[in-house]
């Protein structure tokens, strides 16, 4: 099954010329989740969602993108490294400079730099002087991750609820970091709906959702400047999750009669 990704494209535009409304829950079934059908991200140019931003100077404007090694942040950089020139600098956000993956882009010319998402000081750093962010988080990676299981027992939640928070204070801390910057001009976070405050509580442990979805509420609220600047991506399901180890729980299988 193919999905989409549920936002008007033209609002997610990262075009000077008029600020860009951030996706609203106008598109939400207040009686269920999502009254949207999706399709997958990948068949969606990214040049839909960002606009080269003027070079008026000698100086490019800079991007910066979060996760830049992982799947969501690394198709936004590969997208900018294969136009020629690249009408950024690219800045990609890392936990480790010196992994493969980030060597790899740092040789490319992309400018890989350490933060943690959880030390609201490294972000400032990270996002100095930005025209542009990108923010994506991983709920999942601390999900299998030892030492937030530990973190979780200890604290006797779920390591669902237990992440659920986690990651949305990571969120609070990116948004909040990003608030300050005096030179941005668009942020794209990369979230998914509260699935436990739209369906008035009836799916209240979609906790990969709902961590985002708080951060989002969060944002709205804390930082209605930075909103007016903000665009929100909802996007679908990857199909690389249907190619990978755990590919077997999403795949289709063919039954026959009696038999499975």
């Amino acid at each position: 099954m193919h999905h989409k990704v549920s936002v008007d494209l033209e609002r997610l535009r990262l075009g000077l010329q008029q600020p860009t409304t951030q996706f609203s829950d106008s598109n939400i079934n207040r009686t269920g989740i999502s009254s949207v059908t999706t399709l997958t991200m990948l068949t969606i140019p990214l040049s839909q969602y960002f606009t080269q931003i003027p070079n008026m100077t000698t100086t490019k404007p800079i991007l910066v993108v979060l996760g830049a090694t992982g799947v969501q942040g690394g198709s936004v950089i590969s997208h900018f490294l294969s136009q020629l020139p690249c009408p950024y600098v690219l800045r990609g956000v890392t936990r480790d400079p010196a992994s493969p993956k980030a060597v790899s882009l740092a040789e490319r010319g992309v400018q890989m730099v350490m933060a943690n998402f959880g030390d609201p000081a490294s972000l400032d750093a990270a996002f100095s002087d930005a025209t542009a962010i990108f923010s994506v988080t991983d709920f999942w990676q601390g999900f299998h991750h030892p030492s937030c299981r530990k973190e979780a027992a200890a604290s006797g939640q779920s390591i669902g609820a237990f992440m659920r928070d986690y990651e949305a204070q990571h969120n609070k801390n990116i948004i909040d970091a990003a608030a300050k910057v005096s030179t941005l001009e668009r942020f794209i976070f990369s979230g998914l709906p509260d699935t436990t405050r739209l369906s008035g509580g009836k799916y209240p442990h979609v906790y990969h959702f709902a961590s985002k979805g708080i951060a989002e509420d969060y944002g709205k609220v804390a930082h209605p400047k930075l909103w007016e600047k903000t665009s929100v991506l909802y996007a679908g399901f990857y199909l690389e999750n249907q190619l990978g180890p755990a590919g077997v729980l999403f795949r289709p299988k063919l039954v026959r009669s009696g038999k499975a």
